[in-house]
């Protein structure tokens, strides 16, 4: 094999290979863009293919009835089963995220808590006057904020 022939695989492997990632890159940008759309037209999408299956499933059932509740009867109890399982997994996966959320809250510090609020002079005067009934003046603020 001689090198012209080296260099000609050569190259229609980097044109392959250059190829290849133009058309990945369309993919991906292809993809991206239908997410997208789906994303901005997601009612639109969840009702189109809640009727296309319902259409799927009526001329299924029409067609072919016994087929279809012969089935149903067989895999009642497969299905009634895996829902419940499914649900109680759900259900603790729930209850350990919620049990992780809170435990991370109570490790948080505080942002609120951790920056003394400033107060202006005359904020931090009391607006009663001095003959005002006892617990409604003094600077006492009723709300804790103080």
């Amino acid at each position: 094999m001689g090198s012209s022939a080296r260099a000609r695989i050569r190259e229609m492997r980097r044109r392959l290979v250059h190829r290849t990632h133009r058309v990945r890159s369309l993919l991906r940008r292809a993809v991206e863009a239908v997410d997208v759309w789906i994303q901005d037209h997601h009612i639109g999408v969840v009702v189109t293919m809640l009727l296309a299956l319902g259409a799927g499933a009526a001329a299924l059932l029409w067609t072919q009835w016994a087929l279809v509740t012969a089935l149903a009867k067989d895999l009642a109890p497969v299905l009634t089963i895996v829902s419940i399982v499914a649900t109680s997994l759900l259900a603790v996966v729930r209850w350990f995220r919620k049990r992780r959320a809170a435990r991370m809250a109570r490790q948080a510090p505080p942002a609120a808590a951790s920056v003394p609020r400033q107060r202006d002079a005359e904020a931090s005067r009391p607006d009663v006057a001095s003959g005002a009934p006892s617990g409604t003046g003094g600077g006492e603020d009723l709300d804790g904020d103080l």
